[in-house]
């Protein structure tokens, strides 16, 4: 056959390839779809570089998926001058690469009949023949007349032997002395004829194939400079025993630096986790050294199986087990072309506590549209400790919490599609007691429209006493919906008597006086039904209560001051006359006046504290005893500009103490000057106090803000700051945490009495193990500026600009003392505006010249004493006012 006739042939191939859609991978989705299906792996090949006019494959077959299910295989073309695919759902489609240097790019993506796959690129490099085999011109016909009519090429004789069609694989790139393989399994003989094989190299670094006539001969690689490359060029001829085909050309790079190494998997540092937690894996340190694009697989190793909520993606998670354990998952990454080695990691699971009780509240049945309160507030522990509360809704249409962290969140029950159809919503509960969680808890709550009779609920059955006020109870009655109760109370039995109301969930009557035995009926009704009748039953009975003890409020005296105790606010319910009996339980010995009067006084002559035992008796019955604090010691004397005392209360000795500061001996005590007198409403402060919160930007907020970061003295026009916390845990709140502690230090030698104090305790004092030093937020042994003393720390807190400002400094004495308010017990501070006091609490003021001494405020008694300077103790910084 001559070369226009094995061109013509080569040309007809061409078009049917095109033409045809053939036979691809192509599948239909799977009939069921198993309960966890994979994401499949698409895998569009190397990246290729071939001839013009080169028949080039692509490549998708190294496509997977992990559940083994049929793939379903779709090419698209996404740059470069359009060709045309020989199948666009075959895992290995083809085409005619065109003329000149150009660049394509084909994208790969795959079905498994359930999920589609992240799409995979790869990009083809055509470049000019540097030996094309030379087509001749054909014989010159002398003037040719146009054919006025010309027909269709004839279709190929079927008898005629066609010329084969030689494939040289795709090009290939390769790394210094490794195996490489040559493939031309995908040339091809139009009638099936067998093939012979001819490669031939044509240039590049000399090479020893070990067989040159066969489809896939091989070769090693030749050794190369580093950071270099070399093409090997070779061209395969078949012949199907009578025709040669056409010669295809394949590239073999060699080079130094672009072999594909492994990625490197990494699943995270092991955890510690408590039962009930949501436990989240961590591949996101998994690397590959070519920067390729990962992917993941992660597999369960150890322990009770549990569920990932996937295992393909960088960062799973699945719920810790209630009953803990160790478990490991093993993680292996993929760089589209190697595994990884596996890497693993540990999960200690800690087992819930069995005696923490997290209660989700009871079931409920309510309408669309309404909020709906979910209740976890009866959750215990058998501590007493403080609970944080994990809300999840586990089924239904999904609402949105009010809040997942509280005790009582709400939500907006959702639509239902009519009046009968219901809706369930599922929602878990887990709390926390600071160290373990608790068995999760479950509560539903049904939305339906249908309407449910009320129940009525009248209470418990009483028993009373004659000639007392007996109030009945129906809140308790409820209704499935949660709509309004309308209420009806009939007396059914018993001497009559005059209800305050019969309409209302909880009116009142006053018991016969003599004994007798009342009945009630309550029924409810929703707006549309009744409930049924519930009854309860009176019994009225003369009863005997208990009296009730009150000692009196606890309080701070003067030394050497006489001290009148307060039992005069006892009681007895059934107003029958009460006795008393005053016992000292504690403290410095002191001589009450009588211990069987209401209010017995005694001289204060030893400081200290003292405390009171007051039981009262009604001639039957005795009552528990109640307890009053006395603490005696020195009341300070502050400055001219200060607050009040906060003492409220006077003394008319000898006859006792009054609580309204009214009486003949009241003039010029505390209680009858000054703020505590004009401006005691309690709305900014304690008694005669007047304070503001300020938050961290400065700005001014109302009192009842829970979060905020400096106070305004209106009165002595101070500003201080608020410390934070005080859970025994240094510095976890910050620059201002009120546990943290500092030694006394000045180096101004105007203002520190002589004596500098102590910059850094335990490094001075050569005892760098006991660890003094470390006693406030951010210390660094390192860095004398984080040395935790109270210049440094002033100096800190202005680098803050706490509240806006960077003039913060330590108190005088005087300045510390207009915070204590001596009308109340410790600490003594208006708590609702300084949480966290403290006890002992520096001030800048030495105790005298060449002193190693200062002065502090003592809020647990409100006294002012010194104490050495190296001792570490809290500071409150203040800073000039209005």
């Amino acid at each position: 056959m001559n070369t226009s006739s094995r061109l013509l042939w080569l040309i007809l191939l061409s078009l049917t390839l095109t033409a045809c859609n053939g036979g691809g991978s192509s599948s239909s989705s799977k009939t069921s779809t198993p309960p966890s299906n994979t994401r499949p792996i698409a895998n569009a090949g190397a990246d290729l570089v071939v001839t013009e006019k080169a028949l080039t494959t692509l490549d998708g077959s190294n496509s997977y998926d992990l559940d083994g299910d049929q793939l379903i295989y779709e090419w698209r073309q996404i740059s470069g001058p359009a060709v045309t695919l020989s199948s666009e759902s075959d895992d290995k489609p083809s085409f005619i690469a065109p003329e000149g240097e150009k660049t394509l790019s084909y994208q790969l993506v795959i079905n498994d009949g359930t999920d589609i796959s992240i799409a995979d690129t790869v990009i083809i490099t055509v470049i000019p023949d540097s030996n094309p085999e030379p087509i001749p011109d054909p014989e010159p016909t002398p003037n040719p007349t146009p054919d006025p009519d010309p027909s269709p090429e004839p279709e190929p004789d079927p008898t005629t032997n066609q010329v084969p069609l030689a494939d040289a694989g795709n090009n290939q790139t390769i790394a210094s002395a490794q195996l490489v393989t040559l493939d031309g399994t995908q040339s091809s003989d139009p009638d099936n004829d067998p093939l012979n094989y001819l490669w031939t190299q044509t240039s590049g670094i000399s090479v020893a194939m070990n067989f040159n006539t066969i489809a896939t001969p091989s070769f090693t690689s030749p050794e190369i400079s580093p950071q270099t490359s070399e093409q090997l060029h070779f061209k395969l001829v078949v012949n199907d025993g009578e025709f040669d085909s056409i010669a295809s050309n394949v590239i073999i790079t060699i080079s130094s630096t672009n072999q594909n190494q492994a990625p490197t998997a990494h699943a995270g540092e092991d955890q510690s986790a408590l039962g009930n937690d949501t436990v989240t894996l961590d591949g996101s340190q998994s690397s590959d050294p070519e920067g390729d694009i990962l992917s993941y697989h992660w597999q369960q190793t150890r322990g009770e199986t549990l569920t990932l909520n996937d295992d393909q993606i960088t960062n799973p998670s699945f719920n810790a087990p209630e009953a803990g354990g160790t478990f490991t998952f093993e993680l292996i990454v993929n760089d589209g072309q190697i595994n990884s080695v596996n890497d693993e990691v540990s999960i200690n699971i800690t087992a819930v506590d069995t005696q923490l009780q997290a209660n989700a509240g009871n079931d409920q049945t309510v309408k669309s549209n309404i909020e709906v309160t979910l209740d976890g507030s009866t959750s215990y522990d058998p501590d007493g400790a403080n609970l944080s509360y994990s809300w999840k809704q586990i089924g239904g249409p999904g609402v949105v919490l009010s809040s997942t962290s509280v005790p009582q969140p709400s939500f907006t029950s959702p639509e239902t599609d009519g009046s009968t159809n219901s809706l369930i919503l599922s929602f878990s509960l887990v709390v926390n007691n600071g160290t373990n969680n608790s068995a999760v808890d479950t509560v539903m709550i049904t939305v339906n429209n249908s309407n449910t009779a009320p129940s009525a609920y009248a209470g418990e059955n009483q028993t009373v006493n004659v000639n007392t006020s007996v109030t009945l109870n129906g809140y308790n009655s409820s209704d499935p919906e949660a709509d309004t109760l309308s209420f009806l109370w009939t007396q059914t039995s018993g001497p009559s008597v005059e209800l305050s109301s019969n309409i209302t969930a909880s009116p009142n009557f006053t018991a016969p006086a003599e004994g007798a035995s009342l009945n009630f009926s309550l029924v409810v009704n929703d707006g549309q039904l009744d409930s049924n009748t519930d009854f309860i039953t009176i019994t009225v009975e003369e009863i005997n209560h208990p009296p009730v003890a009150n000692a009196g409020v606890d309080r701070f005296v003067g030394s050497l001051s006489v001290v009148a105790l307060k039992g005069i606010n006892s009681y007895d319910p059934d107003d029958d006359a009460i006795g008393y009996q005053w016992t000292q339980v504690s403290g410095p010995t002191a001589n009450l006046s009588d211990m069987n009067t209401a209010n017995p006084t005694f001289a204060a002559n030893i400081d200290g504290h003292l405390v009171f035992s007051l039981s009262v008796f009604d001639g039957v019955l005795t009552s528990e005893a109640d307890l009053v604090n006395v603490n005696v010691g020195p009341i300070p004397v502050t400055n001219t500009k200060v607050n009040g005392t906060g003492i409220t209360w006077g003394a008319n000795y000898p006859t006792g103490n009054n609580v309204d500061c009214t009486g003949e001996t009241i003039d010029q005590q505390d209680c009858s000057l000054g703020r505590e007198q004009t401006h005691n409403d309690d709305s900014d402060g304690r008694a005669g106090f007047s304070y503001t919160k300020i938050d961290v930007d400065g700005i001014v907020i109302e009192s009842a803000e829970t979060e905020w970061d400096c106070v305004q003295d209106s009165v002595t026009g101070l500003m201080w700051e608020v410390k934070k916390g005080g859970n025994g845990i240094i510095g976890d709140e910050g620059i201002t945490d009120a546990d943290d502690r500092f030694t006394w230090y000045n180096t101004d030698a105007s203002s520190n009495g002589g004596d500098i104090g102590f910059a850094n305790k335990g490094f001075e004092s050569n005892d760098v193990e006991s660890n003094d030093s470390e006693t406030c937020y951010g210390f660094d042994e390192e860095a004398p500026s984080t040395y935790c003393n109270t210049q440094n720390y002033a100096a800190r807190l202005n680098t803050h600009a706490l509240c806006g400002y960077a003039d913060w400094r330590v108190p005088t004495r005087k300045e510390l003392l207009t915070l204590v308010d001596y009308g109340q017990s410790a600490p003594m501070i208006d708590n609702d505006y300084f949480p966290s006091s403290g006890e002992f609490v520096w001030s800048s003021t030495p105790l005298a010249l060449e002193s190693t001494s200062a002065w502090g405020v003592y809020f647990n008694y409100g006294n002012s004493f010194s104490i050495d300077r190296q001792n570490s103790r809290q500071v409150r910084l203040v800073r000039a006012g209005y």
